[in-house]
């Protein structure tokens, strides 16, 4: 399953990624992408009153996360989390995804909690 791009767009996220958890096989993948509304650049370009080059500015996205924030909110559903580094410092992201990262691109392997088929 994948969930590019939509979390920010929902006004309780964590209750999609329980139901995720709960609905995917044990050796089940959720793998998705959030922007990173508080990387440097962003943090910046507040900092410099310029809003509406963030994340921050599109009306549409009703969650902002933090690196902190979603890792902590995926942890509580998935063993494995991991995320992948992406933008112009992506390298930078393997050192410290919140803040050199453009966008928070996740995997998420072996869901904590599941509901079993019955037959």
């Amino acid at each position: 399953m994948v969930a590019s791009e939509i979390l920010e767009h929902l006004y309780r996220p964590e209750d999609v990624i329980r139901k995720i958890s709960e609905t995917l096989k044990p050796d089940g993948l959720f793998m998705g992408s959030t922007p990173n509304a508080f990387s440097l650049a962003n943090r910046i370009r507040l900092f410099m009153a310029r809003p509406s080059k963030t994340a921050l500015a599109d009306p549409t996205h009703v969650h902002q996360f933090s690196h902190r924030e979603l890792l902590s909110v995926l942890k509580k559903y998935f063993v494995d989390v991991k995320f992948i580094p992406m933008g112009r410092l992506g390298y930078l992201g393997k050192i410290s995804p919140g803040l050199f990262s453009f966008s928070l691109v996740f995997r998420c392997n072996s869901p904590k909690y599941f509901k079993q088929e019955l037959n």
